[in-house]
């Protein structure tokens, strides 16, 4: 009370703060320094926007601090982002603190072998699956395989399993190439086999052997034995890899794509991320679309998978919109998936599923207009599509609505008074244009007018309508009682951050009437020019100067 007494009368200026964050690179997220600038008390508060950083505390006072300055030391939670953004807030001041969570993250626990080797080789699948989806040749990949392995320094251990990767590039090579010289190919073939014994001894490599033989030889015992011995290893070990393997020389995994599917969802639920999961599943799914029966334990990503390498049949990617269609809740990651597609294809069933999930959202925000826009022209049937259309609309400006719309809002009671209100005033502005669609909205129009004003309601809409309509309202002599009730009416916008509400006191009334501020808007009756304004924070503290309005 003290400190807004000396606002009051200059005495002095509001407290304001400043504020530096000094990283932490060994285990916490560091610690945020913040600097009284002035002298004074005030209250303020402390979050982070992606609740990933946590401050040891969510509030502070000028009371806090010594000697002017107050540490606040941040910790991670369980999950590490990569950035997350600190505010500091006050009444007179908002501090947003951008934070590099990278500087503080652990180090990283010693990978286990397969991690190591998936690390090492991770360049070659990444050849592989490019030859896969087309984005290579044949040629390419051969060429690039080569040399990565070449260039690359390989420990002792891998030493093998990198031969083993030389050899499967000569297969690929030589099978796919007309030109590829069988004598070379042959000699590496029989180079490799000469060492069976020595591969056989090397848990990384026995299964890889087997299903290069079967590849190389192509002759029944060499595929029968691959399918045999890479089988038993795979019900040992549950591997990724060996399953992959069976894949290609175990006829039982090869025509049961049911089965394959399933076990490639089992190994994504367990933390399987290799890029030949996506490949494999989706090998799968673009033949047979209608194995994708939910979007459950994120299948999206799959989807979004396709899109990235362009592996997505037309049937499945429609397939998949018409599932997020089916989903109960918003979901934002289902939506930028639609929304790629619906850059790459102008589908009819993409533009109907980013709709729906928008409105399972709520999303009203200006940028998602275009899509009901669109979905409106093209008549699709989509329940809410006008409210929403109309709801993201830019409110400060007033485009000629679609007849359609028009004509459905005439007999639909779905919209907030604050919509009706917008749509009545654009519906006066285009008068002439709208024809006898204004004339049919005319009676509506006027008996909602009617209803905001008994109400005491004003806004910028309201405004226009009551000019326009008050003269015609005001010849029945029961409405003049209400007319006080909005000509006093006044917007208010406090531009200062934290204040949650407005006391409005008239000198003649001796009185206090609290209105809320919503979104740093209220509106305030002021029946004379000796008003005073007292702004309040959530915490229930009162200022009268330093706040801007």
């Amino acid at each position: 009370i003290l400190d807004n007494f000396l606002q009051e009368t200059t005495a002095k200026q509001p407290l304001f703060f400043e504020a530096e964050w000094e990283p932490d690179g060994e285990q916490g997220a560091g610690t945020v320094i913040l600097r009284m600038k002035g002298w004074g008390y005030t209250e303020g508060r402390i979050y982070s926007k992606k609740k990933t950083v946590k401050p040891d505390r969510d509030v502070f006072c000028s009371g806090d601090f010594q000697d002017g300055i107050l540490p606040v030391t941040l910790t991670y939670g369980e999950e590490k982002a990569v950035s997350d953004v600190l505010v500091i807030e006050t009444v007179f001041q908002t501090i947003t603190l951008p934070l590099s969570c990278l500087e503080g993250q652990k180090k990283r626990k010693q990978v286990t072998k397969r991690e190591e080797k998936d690390k090492l080789f991770a360049k070659l699948l990444q050849y592989y699956v490019e030859l896969r989806t087309g984005v290579i040749s044949v040629e390419e990949y051969v060429e690039q395989s080569v040399s990565w392995l070449a260039s690359v320094t390989i420990k002792k251990e891998y030493k093998l399993f990198s031969e083993l990767l030389h050899f499967q590039i000569q297969i690929v090579r030589y099978q796919a190439l007309e030109n590829a010289d069988r004598e070379d190919y042959e000699a590496l073939g029989q180079a490799v086999e000469e060492k069976r014994d020595i591969y056989l001894r090397n848990p990384l490599c026995r299964s890889y052997f087997y299903y290069l033989m079967a590849l190389y030889k192509k002759d029944k015992s060499s595929i029968l034995e691959a399918a045999v011995q890479i089988r038993d290893s795979y019900e040992k070990r549950q591997s990724f890899y060996d399953f992959w393997m069976l894949l290609y020389v175990d006829r039982n995994y090869a025509l049961d794509q049911k089965m394959q599917c399933q076990r490639f969802y089992e190994y994504a639920r367990t933390g399987e991320n290799s890029p030949l999961l996506y490949l494999g599943l989706l090998d799968v799914l673009n033949q047979n679309p209608y194995y994708l029966e939910d979007l459950e334990d994120n299948k999206g990503a799959f989807i979004s998978w396709g899109i990235r390498h362009g592996y997505l049949s037309l049937e499945l990617s429609r397939h998949f919109a018409k599932l997020t269609m089916k989903e109960k809740y918003f979901r934002q990651n289902l939506l930028g998936t639609l929304m790629k597609l619906y850059e790459l294809k102008q589908d009819d069933v993409y533009l109907s599923a980013i709709c729906s999930m928008l409105i399972k959202g709520n999303r009203v925000h200006k940028e998602y207009h275009g899509y009901f826009e669109q979905a409106l022209a093209m008549g699709l049937k989509i329940v809410g599509i006008n409210e929403y259309y109309l709801r993201s609309l830019d409110f400060n400006s007033y485009p000629i609505l679609p007849k359609s719309l028009l004509l459905y809002f005439n007999y639909s009671n779905s919209l907030d008074a604050r919509e009706k209100a917008y749509l009545y005033t654009n519906i006066l502005h285009y008068e002439k244009q709208y024809d006898y669609i204004y004339r049919n909205y005319l009676e509506r129009m006027e008996e909602f007018v009617r209803e905001q004003m008994m109400e005491g309601r004003m806004n910028r809409y309201l405004q226009h309508l009551y000019e326009y309509f008050l003269p015609e309202i005001l010849k029945d002599q029961t409405m003049v009682k209400y007319l006080p009730n909005i000509i006093f009416k006044k917007k208010l916008v406090v531009k200062s951050p934290g204040i949650a509400g407005v006391y409005v006191c008239h000198d003649e009334t001796e009185e206090e009437v609290y209105v809320p501020v919503v979104d740093g808007v209220c509106q305030v009756e002021t029946y004379s020019e000796r008003v005073s304004f007292y702004f309040a924070d959530a915490r229930a503290n009162r200022y009268r100067a330093g706040i801007t309005y």
